[in-house]
């Protein structure tokens, strides 16, 4: 009997939906990126990544997201965007730290 059988034989199935695929969402990883590099000073971008994660809490939570899924893909929304500001600034940070231009 394979494991997704019941005893009698009835298949089950199973799928986990993605309610907010970063796929879809790249657009929006690059403009949080570009934002964030625009603020000057530290209070004005943590105000912005929190306005940020309260409109993705609660779009989660009208979609009944579990809380621990919704810290899960927001926590990865902004993994992407710190990797969008490395891609933003690469270039520069690397000429800083090597001195070539």
């Amino acid at each position: 009997m394979k494991a997704d059988q019941y005893a009698d034989g009835d298949a089950t199935s199973s799928a986990r939906v993605f309610a907010f695929p970063l796929w879809r969402r790249a657009d929006e990883v690059g403009r949080a990126a570009r934002a964030l590099a625009a603020l000057g000073d530290l209070d004005a971008r943590d105000a912005y990544r929190h306005r940020l994660a309260a409109r993705f809490f609660a779009e989660f939570d009208r979609l009944g997201l579990p809380e621990a899924e919704q810290d899960e893909e927001v926590g990865a929304f902004f993994y992407e965007v710190e990797f969008a500001l490395e891609d933003l600034f690469g270039d520069a940070l690397r000429d800083v730290t090597t001195g070539i231009v």
